[in-house]
């Protein structure tokens, strides 16, 4: 009984001793609110500003996400996905910052006194982040494109793991510089360096810049038929790598050509040719020289009339020499194109119907040795 009693005392004896610290507790917290009230008004702004802004950007990310998808580009798709986490992240590290700046101005804790050198460190972080995460997306939408705009999957590789070290090195040494480390040795180290192999693969990176002329420039794709003027070469563009390109010319045979090429020599682009110009002389042989204006008039509505010949561009029908039996005709239009691949077919049309307008006035094409190829052709 005594026991119990005692045990008793005991736990309102520490029921008493906790009541009166946690009303020490309460009243020191009570005090400190007081006094450092513009502290946690200040605090508490911060966090609803990093909150909100997180909101606004997410919705206004997601509007962009909608217009891109309505574009043909890779960047874009790319840039909206390398962001997303990152910017969300450095929001809440630089509102963590001001906070600590907040904390430090009235409590004066020496830890925090490092958070300017930790907000610069984490945007070269972010930043870096962003560039990395940019470039294996936009390397995979790159590979997975359509047949003329993608890349090879060696070219992309190769291409994103070069610009990956260069962002990793540009950043560690924009840290090494936060840190107050002097990277001027660094650089001018890396410059010699830089210098020496530079000087020993010559024609390793002019190949590489062939190469990045081809990406940036675009004067080809794969699919699309080429000539290189200085190469004397046609053919079709198979595939691109980073240091050659593959042609198939029209006998079916590969052509294995270093990207050095495209940066010296002219290259025409059958492929995206819009028009063609037809501009053949024919001899025709009239019983009536004045019968030559009606002639002429006729084809040239037929011209007009066709729904391949371009009206924008002027076409001429006229008479250009003459002699006992005969006159010469010079028909001159452009023709637009669908496809590259139409240019003969249509041509071929365009002629017939030159011919057809001939005969029904009974003229008679006089083919000299000069024009029997147009025969041939036709």
């Amino acid at each position: 009984m005594t026991l119990l009693i005692t045990g008793i005392k005991l736990i309102h004896l520490a029921f008493n001793m906790s009541k009166s610290y946690f009303n020490d507790l309460f009243t020191y917290a009570e005090n400190w609110v007081t006094d450092n009230y513009w502290i946690l008004l200040e605090i508490t702004l911060i966090i609803l500003g990093c909150y909100f802004s997180n909101k606004i950007f997410s919705h206004f990310l997601y509007r962009l996400k909608i217009i891109s998808k309505r574009t043909k580009a890779f960047w874009d798709d790319a840039l909206l996905v390398s962001i997303e986490k990152p910017i969300k992240l450095a929001i809440w590290l630089i509102g963590f910052t001001f906070i600590f700046d907040a904390v430090n101005h009235e409590i004066k804790i020496n830890l925090l006194k490092f958070s300017p050198l930790i907000r610069n460190i984490s945007v070269i972080v972010i930043i870096s982040w962003i560039a990395i995460s940019f470039t294996s997306a936009f390397e995979n939408n790159c590979i997975k494109g359509t047949k003329k705009t993608r890349f090879d999957r060696f070219t992309a590789d190769l291409t994103a793991k070069i610009f990956k070290v260069i962002v990793i090195t540009i950043a560690g040494l924009a840290i090494l510089e936060s840190f107050g480390f002097n990277i001027s040795g660094i650089i001018a180290l890396g410059g010699i360096g830089g210098a020496a192999l530079a000087f020993a693969s010559q024609s390793l990176l002019s190949n590489f810049f062939g190469t990045a002329i081809i990406y940036l420039d675009k004067p080809f794709a794969i699919g699309e038929n080429i000539l290189i003027k200085g190469e004397n070469l046609r053919g079709t563009v198979e595939e691109i790598g980073w240091r050659i390109t593959m042609i198939r010319t029209t006998e079916q045979v590969p052509v294995y050509v270093q990207n050095s090429v495209f940066s010296k020599d002219s290259i025409i682009n059958y492929s995206r040719v819009t028009h063609r110009k037809i501009s053949e002389k024919m001899g025709i042989t009239t019983l009536d020289i004045n019968q030559v204006e009606i002639i002429t008039q006729d084809i040239k509505n037929f011209l007009e009339l066709h729904a391949d010949i371009d009206n924008e561009f002027k076409i001429i029908v006229a008479l250009t020499d003459f002699g006992q039996d005969f006159v010469e005709l010079l028909v001159e239009a452009v023709i637009k194109l669908r496809d590259t691949k139409d240019f003969p077919n249509i041509r071929q049309e365009v002629m017939i119907g030159v011919f057809n307008v001939l005969k029904k006035h009974q003229c008679q094409v006089v083919f000299s040795n000069d024009n029997k190829a147009l025969l041939a052709r036709i």
